[in-house]
């Protein structure tokens, strides 16, 4: 299928009937697309005429010159369920995001990776090639060093799960075999765009990054927890009463570990690490489900007060924000460290890490 792709002259895609000036979104990617020029296999950005060269089309520091009613009906046009296809997504995204297969269905885990490698780059192709005699934690090790190494990039760190059922996988190589349990929170990147810098042991199998210790658990407590017989291992999301119990439960706890004063001093701190800082002034555009920074924190701060005062009452409002918590939190847990820093982590962290 990949091959019919790439040697098509065109490619026609029904999107749904014209809505939310979906007319516009086009007219305004069709823009984009004839000012800038993507080279897909060394992911670089060049401008497509010498007149584009010094403009903001070509600058990944400015954003590109529409105004906010055209962002907002690109991010509707994207949001359409054609773009939330997985066989799509094998055939359009490019090797970094190749992870997103990680749930689709294989008799043999090896063709995780195997069956996709026609959508990879021509560097990963030439890297990894199908072995059927490697074991699948050679197979995902090879995946993850090609990446790591041949692009300096620590990304895919982002999508291994520190779980107990692991085998002979170290922890830094992604279990592609297995649900996940954990969702993953998009556009985590505390390095920013710099480089990483990592080589491989093959002495002791071990992958040696440099990296700067920020702190030292202290306490751990537990977000949510799915249903274990999930098949998909996130589950489904419980009742809104049941994420409000367990938002209070887990709040109770912070307020004890961190003291009534010092607790109200980091109510902020605290309700943007619940959202993961995902607020609608971090966006542009605006996603149509965006939390508003301000409403959410007086929500969060109606739920620290019934906290204090020992309420029971289920609000009547502020249900995005008890999803958003509960899609964030679920099977991770909150930390609090030695030097006095909060936020989440693996389920599996403990006081000493």
């Amino acid at each position: 299928m990949a091959d019919i792709y790439r040697s098509a002259a065109k490619v026609i895609v029904w999107l749904g009937p014209e809505a939310n000036n979906s007319k516009a979104a086009i007219e305004a990617l069709k823009t984009l697309a004839s000012k800038i020029h993507v080279d897909w296999n060394h992911y670089t950005l060049s401008a497509a005429s010498e007149e584009d060269a010094e403009s903001e089309w070509v600058d990944l520091k400015k954003k590109a010159p529409f105004d906010q009613e055209t962002w907002s009906s690109i991010a509707w046009l994207l949001d359409r369920s054609w773009f939330s296809r997985l066989w799509i997504w094998q055939e359009v995204k490019d090797a970094r995001k190749g992870a997103r297969t990680k749930d689709a269905r294989c008799s043999n885990p090896r063709d995780k990776i195997y069956a996709v490698l026609n959508l990879m780059s021509e560097h990963d192709r030439r890297a990894i090639q199908p072995d059927y005699n490697k074991s699948t934690s050679e197979v995902f090790r090879d995946l993850m060093l090609t990446r790591t190494l041949g692009y300096e990039d620590l990304a895919l760190l982002t999508i291994c799960e520190l779980q107990d059922d692991r085998g002979e996988l170290p922890s830094w190589v992604p279990n592609l075999s297995v649900p996940r349990r954990c969702n993953i929170i998009h556009d985590a990147a505390a390095g920013g765009k710099s480089t990483a810098k990592a080589r491989y042991s093959d002495k002791d199998a071990s992958l040696v990054a440099t990296g700067r210790c920020v702190g030292k658990i202290l306490k751990v407590q537990q977000f949510f927890a799915a249903d274990s017989s999930s098949s998909t291992g996130t589950g489904r999301q419980p009742r809104p009463r049941d994420v409000y119990a367990a938002l209070k439960r887990l709040v109770s706890w912070i307020r004890n570990q961190l003291g009534i004063d010092h607790f109200d001093r980091q109510l902020e701190v605290i309700c943007r690490t619940l959202i993961c800082n995902k607020f609608s002034d971090t966006f542009e555009p605006v996603g149509k489900n965006s939390l508003d920074y301000q409403v959410t924190l007086e929500h969060f701060r109606s739920l620290a007060d019934s906290v204090a005062e020992h309420t029971v009452d289920f609000p009547n409002s502020g249900g995005n924000f008890y999803s958003t918590s509960w899609f964030n939190g679920l099977n991770r847990s909150f930390i609090i460290t030695e030097e006095g820093y909060i936020g989440m982590a693996p389920q599996t962290a403990h006081p000493g890490d």
